[in-house]
């Protein structure tokens, strides 16, 4: 389950001393972090006749609007290209969405999702990162999602090699699986063996490639 946006109750306080003497009463509030209802399990895209090609899944949509496809040139600045609506279905959607590149330069564009519910609280997707100059992209994608064999598969792409860093965590963030291999340029696919009696569930995949971090969910399901 993704996390974020956030969620808060109030309460009321008041107190008595020993000699029946009240004080004045105040309000409390307090704020936690809430799971959206949706889980991506695959984030990609390629650069197709001056379009970027974008295609996502997602599992467990519950009372759920859409999705912003947010787009940057620099990695940390974003602003929305477009909307996409959920369907709003428990099982499996699959998304696509074609953003026109012919007005951008430089080497590369970026993306991301936004993951808006119904009640607005929203969270990010991880970011993809395509190449417009026509360099190899760099970006993880994860191979069968949800996983139910002992192992994680992924395909790494990178333009220059580099030392990938894999590692597995739960949803309390103790790392479960840990894979670290040099690859060279271009498509490298990776396995990652997961312990065995792993309960069923969402795990984040934390993937580096040089100076190129990214984060996936993976559901497993064996």
């Amino acid at each position: 389950m993704v996390r974020n946006g956030t969620a808060s109750f109030s309460f009321g306080y008041a107190w008595k001393d020993a000699a029946g003497v009240t004080g004045s009463s105040a309000t409390y509030r307090v704020s936690f972090d809430q799971a959206l209802p949706v889980t991506i399990v695959g984030f990609s895209g390629e650069k197709r006749n001056g379009t970027a090609a974008l295609a996502w899944t997602a599992v467990n949509e519950q009372s759920f609007r859409g999705y912003g496809v947010e787009r940057s040139s620099d990695g940390r600045n974003f602003t929305e290209a477009g909307f996409v609506n959920g369907r709003g279905s428990g099982g499996t959607q699959e998304y696509t969405y074609n953003d026109d590149l012919s007005a951008l330069s430089g080497p590369y564009v970026y993306y991301r999702l936004r993951l808006v519910d119904v009640s607005g609280t929203f969270s990010y997707s991880s970011v993809l990162r395509l190449a417009l100059s026509g360099r190899q992209p760099v970006g993880v994608q994860v191979m069968g999602n949800p996983v139910r064999t002992s192992a994680l598969r992924l395909q790494l792409i990178t333009d220059v090699a580099t030392t990938a860093l894999v590692q597995v965590s739960d949803a309390a963030g103790h790392v479960i699986a840990t894979r670290s291999q040099s690859i060279g340029a271009g498509s490298t696919q990776l396995q990652v063996e997961l312990p065995a009696g792993l309960a069923k569930g969402a795990y984040t995949v934390h993937t580096v490639l040089g100076d190129e971090a990214f984060s996936s969910q993976v559901l497993l399901d064996r």
